[in-house]
């Protein structure tokens, strides 16, 4: 078995918080498919790949997953209160 860490739970909605960090996750509006990140050693599209199946995964576990971009909460002033009232709203 497998263990799934995630970053925010909010039990009650049953909703996953990821907040991706840019190099990490290499965002792509940031970083082409071909990228190859030297500290993972995969290329961008297959660290996309592998976020995709482990959100797959946490979805078919019933949980609806909110993904975060580093990018977005820093440099969008209104980024919080907006995914405050996207938490809301489901």
């Amino acid at each position: 078995n497998k263990k799934i860490y995630c970053d925010i739970l909010i039990l009650d909605k049953n909703i996953i918080v990821e907040c991706n960090g840019d190099y990490w996750h290499c965002n792509p509006q940031i970083f082409s498919e071909n990228y190859y990140h030297t500290k993972i050693h995969k290329f961008a599209h297959e660290i996309w790949e592998n976020d995709k199946v482990r959100n797959e995964l946490i979805q078919t576990l019933g949980y609806k997953i909110i993904t975060i971009w580093e990018y977005d909460w820093n440099n969008d002033i209104n980024f919080f209160n907006n995914l405050k009232q996207l938490i809301e709203s489901i």
